[in-house]
């Protein structure tokens, strides 16, 4: 799916400013009396994975909302807003990381499917870009931290600390995001699979069976809808 400009541009400001779509919804709110104009939640929610272009009405009070320039939130090379200078808003980088919505937190899937969907985030350069992805996570077995519905960004790498939040496929084709436990030498090799909600016990690996881990990557962030 191709995400428009003006869905880059609002996840940006969600991500960089630290807001959730009920913020953002009730900075709207506040100007909705004055205009007549109003955004729905199911309307924000299609503007910001780009299934829905907002019409100028609609864009023009998002924009007064987040004091952002409307041209800018369409897209446009122009500043942010009166305050910012050009170069700034060139530094502004977005790439598409691929979701993937099939490697359970409580229960097993291969991630290695297709995406289903693509999520415009601020990445520091294309490089690392291309060495990222998205799993939406499901299953309660990662509670508090990570809630079923949850999108975690995760790095690729095919090694983590010990004590890192990771994303590990079992036997070729299980996929679990858990905290990688392992042994230090000269103990007994050992892999434990730990899931922060205690209702469900580690999934542990011992001698020949480390084998049947592999890492798939780290997690970095963990974005979550409201």
């Amino acid at each position: 799916m191709k995400v428009s400009n003006t869905a880059k541009r609002l996840n940006y400001l969600m991500n960089t400013r630290g807001l959730r779509q009920v913020d953002i919804l009730d900075m709207c709110k506040s100007l909705s009396d004055k205009t007549g104009v109003r955004i729905t939640k199911s309307a924000l929610s299609q503007y910001l994975s780009g299934k829905v272009i907002p019409g100028q009405d609609k864009l023009s009070l998002l924009a007064q909302a987040l004091d952002v320039d409307e041209s800018w939130l369409m897209g446009h090379d122009v500043p942010m807003n009166t305050k910012q200078s050009n170069a700034e808003v060139t530094d502004v980088k977005l790439y598409n990381l691929p979701v993937f919505e099939n490697a359970g937190a409580g229960f097993g899937k291969s991630p290695q499917s297709a995406p289903v969907d693509y999520v415009a985030l601020p990445i520091s350069s294309e490089s690392e870009a291309r060495e990222m992805l998205c799993i939406r996570v499901l299953g309660d077995s990662m509670l508090p931290k990570i809630e079923s519905g949850d999108l975690v960004v995760v790095r690729r790498q095919t090694s983590v600390d010990s004590g890192d939040l990771a994303v590990v496929i079992v036997d070729g084709d299980e996929g679990y995001i858990k905290k990688v436990e392992y042994n230090i030498p000269p103990e007994p090799d050992f892999i434990r699979l730990v899931s922060y909600n205690p209702y469900y016990p580690p999934i542990v690996f011992e001698g020949a069976d480390v084998q049947r881990v592999s890492v798939v990557g780290k997690v970095k962030k963990i974005l979550r809808d409201v």
